[in-house]
């Protein structure tokens, strides 16, 4: 065996005790946090986070589908309008599911079902 085979294999050694040490002791201490702090289901609000959704809360400021010109971003009327739209959306009804994922996330389903529209949410570390 020459010397640099010999090295290569101290490296991937290395590498790989480096990559179980993150799989046996940090990952579990990140699902632990996780699970410590998934918000309940019952605070989620299905037309409050439709309404942010609908301003463009969420994207970035650079985002193509983030609502541009004058009344655009956190302003009023964009607040206005968007919850304009939403009270159209939900007023015949929706439906919310929630879908728990090993008690670390939860996946909010709302189904709008007038306007075969569907949104997703997921509730984790403290947010939705």
């Amino acid at each position: 065996m020459t010397t640099t085979n010999h090295r290569s294999s101290v490296l991937r050694r290395a590498l790989s005790s480096s990559l179980m040490l993150v799989l046996f002791v940090c990952l579990p201490l990140v699902y632990i946090y996780a699970l410590q702090t998934c918000p309940p289901a019952s605070s989620f609000d299905a037309k409050k986070e439709l309404k942010r959704a609908l301003w463009g809360h969420h994207l970035p400021e650079g985002h193509p589908e983030k609502p541009k010109g004058f009344f655009a971003g956190e302003s009023l009327a964009t607040r206005v309008a968007s919850s304009v739209i939403t009270e159209l959306y939900t007023w015949p009804g929706y439906e919310v599911s929630m879908i728990p994922i090993a008690g670390a996330v939860i996946v909010a389903d709302l189904v709008i079902p007038t306007e075969y529209v569907q949104h997703f949410w997921l509730g984790a570390f403290g947010k939705w």
